[in-house]
């Protein structure tokens, strides 16, 4: 996967689908240490989860999530954007820096590792929806001809 491949909305989703472990890694085989400022953040806040009714009805406030933000600015001016579930500034930064690493020159060294991300993550939901199909009940309603 490279810029020229996806979108930035793309990569920005993988990033924050992958774990911290999985953006270290990414971020190493990178081998790129551009020098940065932080811009925004991390910071932790709340932001609110909504749902739809049987997928595409009437929205309702399902609840809240607490999300880390983080922006970044490369020493050229590039801005890496990051906003990721949970608490965890160090996987939030990561994602700002790959977001950045990805609108520059050098994201062709990306390539290769961000095509094995993808699929890594793809196997992962293939796992969890086989775990969660195990146990999945199908309700039906009887409709008697009274």
């Amino acid at each position: 996967m490279s810029r020229q491949e996806y979108t930035r909305s793309q990569w920005q989703r993988l990033f924050a689908l992958a774990n911290e472990h999985d953006l270290q890694d990414l971020y190493q085989h990178a081998d790129w240490a551009a020098p940065y400022e932080l811009s925004q953040g991390p910071e932790t806040g709340l932001v609110t989860v909504r749902g739809r009714v049987s997928g595409d009805g009437a929205a309702f406030n399902l609840g809240d999530a607490s999300v880390t933000k983080t922006q970044v600015v490369l020493h050229d001016g590039t801005r890496g954007f990051a906003m990721t579930l949970g608490a965890n500034a160090t996987h939030s930064l990561l994602a700002a820096l790959l977001d950045a690493a990805m609108q520059v020159p050098q994201a062709v060294r990306l390539a290769v590792p961000m095509r094995q991300l993808a699929a890594t993550l793809a196997q992962r939901h293939a796992a969890r929806q086989q775990q969660i199909s195990s146990t999945k009940v199908d309700f039906f309603t009887l409709v008697r001809g009274d």
